[in-house]
């Protein structure tokens, strides 16, 4: 069977993978400068996505496509939400 229509695809800043964009979460920034796991559709903000695994936002950070100040009490806050929020977008996906 044919799909009808038109399939949007995004690219993950971790692996730097092209998938399907249901397949991904999107983060957008805040205007604190700070990324946020946005909810639901057409949040405003300059975003970015990720790919539901751990290695991928460990990619992001490590290559610094995620830049993140060291010293920033809340950076490993950030960090835990960030893979905490992966972790839950893949289980919801299974």
């Amino acid at each position: 069977m044919i799909p009808k229509g038109h399939v949007p695809i995004r690219l993950c800043i971790g692996c730097r993978k092209r998938k399907e964009k249901k397949e991904m979460i999107r983060f957008t920034w805040t205007t604190e400068g700070r990324a946020k796991r946005t909810e639901g559709k057409n949040q405003n903000g300059r975003g970015f996505y990720l790919c539901p695994e751990e290695s991928c936002l460990k990619a992001a950070i490590q290559k610094r496509r995620i830049v993140l100040l060291d010293d920033d009490p809340l950076i490993s806050v950030f960090k835990q939400k960030l893979i905490e929020g992966v972790k839950e977008e893949r289980e919801c996906q299974k």
